[in-house]
């Protein structure tokens, strides 16, 4: 549909700006909670001091589990392998240098988490190391792989510490990454997770899904129609998983949107399940915008999009006619 009158360079431009954007130095992938969802072991715990000093918080070969559940609950254990075992058989019997040696070997805590953008918070419920109860742990994320994760985050024995994690097995379900952005464009962060039920309640049934916020800017010239963004929701075989639909929801002044089901190519990092489509045209959602004639200055609109897998966002987008 669309694709029969989008320029092939105006595509090339599009998809070479997101390679500029996604492809740089340190970019992560980890944006939503679904990406986390699922068990995790832990790799290293790298800390750096305030004075430059580098230690393994847990040892060498450390032990640890993460599980983030679908329901926006976690639990992490961490732990040394070496920590010592109690000459007496109760745990209340340890002696002063075991005892020292447990603390400061091992960490546990659990809570409810949310994921906006590249930042895990956990909201700590309980935790062995109890100036963590009841605070929200910050957790930035440094790369992500589908199968491995890093963050850093400030350390309880001070200092900063860089966690590595290994998924535990396949993921949890079937996840279909985020469409790539258009030019310029900033990935969209998602609706947080709902609050979890108090305990003895009944968890409440999932509401409709929440728009999160986008915004563009967008240079267009005087009088012609330009693509100024596409939306797919894909299959990890690269299949559609179904139509990515728009509403309008406020209609620019001075030009026209239209709004149609296309084919156009995207792009994805060599790290990501769908980095095989790079090279194909795939459906979905096309956006474009034409001025009045001769019109130049500003303009805008507002479109509602709702995802194929539920999701959905609030598009704001800035017209600069030129």
């Amino acid at each position: 549909m669309m694709s029969s009158f989008v320029p092939r360079a105006t595509t090339i431009a599009i998809v070479a700006a997101i390679v500029a954007v996604c492809s740089r130095p340190g970019a992560a992938l980890a944006q939503t909670a679904r990406d986390l969802v699922g068990s995790w072991t832990l790799v290293s715990a790298i800390n750096t001091a305030v004075d430059g000093t580098r230690t393994d918080s847990f040892g060498a070969n450390p032990k640890g589990l993460y599980v983030f559940e679908s329901n926006g609950r976690f639990a992490i254990i961490n732990l040394r392998a070496d920590l010592p075992k109690f000459a007496s058989d109760n745990r209340n019997d340890g002696t002063a240098e075991d005892n020292k040696a447990v603390v400061q070997g091992s960490i546990a805590l659990f809570g409810t988490y949310t994921v906006i953008d590249k930042l895990i918070t956990l909201k700590v419920e309980g935790s062995t190391w109890p100036s963590w109860t009841g605070t929200d742990q910050k957790r930035i994320v440094a790369s992500y792989t589908g199968d491995e994760l890093k963050w850093t985050a400030p350390s309880s024995v001070g200092g900063v510490t860089e966690v590595t994690l290994r998924r535990i097995g396949p993921r949890v379900a079937v996840v279909v990454p985020p469409a790539a952005p258009p030019a310029g464009a900033a990935p969209a962060p998602p609706a947080p997770l709902a609050a979890p039920a108090a305990p003895g309640t009944a968890s409440p049934a999932p509401g409709p899904p929440v728009p999160t916020p986008i915004r563009l800017n967008r240079f267009v010239p005087t009088g012609e129609e330009r693509l100024v963004a596409f939306y797919p929701t894909l299959f990890v075989d690269c299949s559609s998983r179904g139509p990515t639909v728009g509403r309008i929801t406020t209609k620019p002044t001075h030009g026209t949107l239209g709004l149609a089901q296309g084919d156009s190519f995207t792009f994805y990092t060599q790290n990501s399940t769908l980095s095989a489509c790079n090279n194909k045209k795939v459906n979905g959602l096309v956006i474009t915008y034409k001025s009045d004639d001769g019109y130049t200055g500003e303009d805008d609109a507002s479109l509602l999009l709702i995802f194929a897998d539920g999701n959905a966002a609030k598009l704001d987008i800035l017209f600069l006619v030129r």
